[in-house]
């Protein structure tokens, strides 16, 4: 075969594999999911699904698998009881019925799977000593890679957590670094005096997916009138301080145990809205983060100039906002989405972002109504399949 044939043949493969893909958005309504894509140039919505979860009654999660070619749903049925239903999807995305697997899942509350869909990776809260305490678990599964049925349940976590009135903790996964080699979780608590929060990593074997001790990266405490807000974006660990009734401030320090010194801190002198922020979301790049300004009516992005240390006002914005709202981008951060609290539901428009340029292009807008789950957070799920 010739050198020039070959080449083509790469290149043509590559081509169709980019031009296969479809960005995917999932609605909850109710126990109904709802498929939609949206047109990578057009920014509309297509309905190309729609789903009823048998034998559910009140929706709680749902979390696509990397290639969107299974999603992962939980749903209580009339006694409150918790399963996990697991879909295959078609060249759309849409969820087809039946699930390839249903199980009980009572007690799970977290779900994350690893980058490369091998291993699923669940919380499980059982009350102990008359409830006073939660003894929460970080459990491993294995994914079948052919119908996406998890399998091979092993603890590789034990926590033994308060519960009582006035003073409460939570453990919860909250993702990967950028080659899947370490997972994060924090151990967040409430009390009379308020919060304070523990972050953690634990290492990934890629083989076996066991996990390794945890390691702790980063700790606060407020006092009730003090609190930090943290993400985990690639290596990075973005810390928000919320210091009522001091300034706010950013700052973001590499992710790694003991973490103490920021790369980037930035505070009124730098930029105002990292004083004031209305909420804030790290863009998946780690390059951008989008502040919600103090009235509410858009979102302003800001970009991170790690070179120069400082953060910078790009004079772009998103409509709206998406505070309390689903998964703000697309997995690869193309696509943004802003919602709009309307009487009957809530407006949600698809927006392309050029990571390159940070200019936004504004699309088509959605109209879902208030039949969805009581946390409006998990309203909607963004997902590409190829």
């Amino acid at each position: 075969m010739s050198r020039l044939l070959s080449l083509c043949l790469v290149l043509c493969l590559s081509s169709l594999a980019l031009a296969s893909s479809v960005e995917v958005v999932y609605v909850a309504s109710g126990t109904t999911i709802l498929t939609y894509n949206v047109g990578p140039k057009t920014l509309n919505y297509t309905q190309v699904g729609t789903l009823s979860i048998s034998g559910a009654a009140t929706f709680q999660n749902l979390i696509p698998s990397p290639n969107d070619h299974f999603i992962y749903v939980t749903a209580a049925d009339s006694t409150q009881t918790t399963h996990l239903y697991v879909y295959a999807t078609d060249a759309n995305g849409a969820p087809q019925s039946p699930p390839t697997q249903k199980l009980y899942a009572k007690n799970l509350k977290g779900l994350q799977i690893d980058p490369n869909a091998n291993f699923f990776y669940a919380v499980y809260a059982t009350p102990v000593d008359q409830g006073n305490e939660m003894a929460e678990t970080i459990h491993r599964f294995l994914i079948n890679p052919n119908n996406g049925a998890v399998s091979g349940s092993v603890i590789e976590g034990k926590y033994t957590l308060m519960n009582i009135s006035g003073y409460s903790c939570d453990l919860s996964l909250t993702g990967f670094n950028s080659n899947a080699t370490e997972l994060y979780d924090q151990v967040y608590c409430s009390t009379h005096e308020g919060s304070y929060a523990n972050y953690y990593e634990r290492t990934v074997n890629s083989s076996t997916g066991a996990l390794g001790p945890d390691v702790q990266i980063y700790s606060w405490a407020g006092d009730g009138q003090s609190a930090e807000g943290i993400q985990f974006v690639g290596n990075r660990m973005f810390d928000f301080v919320y210091s009522y009734p001091n300034p706010d401030s950013i700052n973001i320090y590499p992710a790694v145990p003991n973490t103490s010194r920021p790369e980037v801190q930035c505070t009124s002198a730098m930029l105002a809205a990292c004083a004031a922020p209305n909420f804030d979301v790290i863009h998946p790049s780690g390059r951008y983060i989008f502040i919600g300004n103090s009235n509410g009516s858009a979102t302003e992005i800001e970009k991170i100039d790690y070179s120069e240390k400082k953060i910078v006002d790009t004079g772009n914005q998103l409509p709206n906002t998406f505070n309390g709202f689903g998964p703000p981008f697309s997995p690869d951060g193309t696509l943004a989405f802003t919602a709009t609290n309307t009487s009957s539901g809530y407006e949600l428009q698809a927006n392309a972002f050029n990571v390159s340029t940070s200019q936004v292009t504004n699309g088509a807008q959605l109209s879902v109504g208030s039949s969805g789950p009581y946390n409006i957070q998990n309203a909607y799920f963004t997902a590409t399949r190829f």
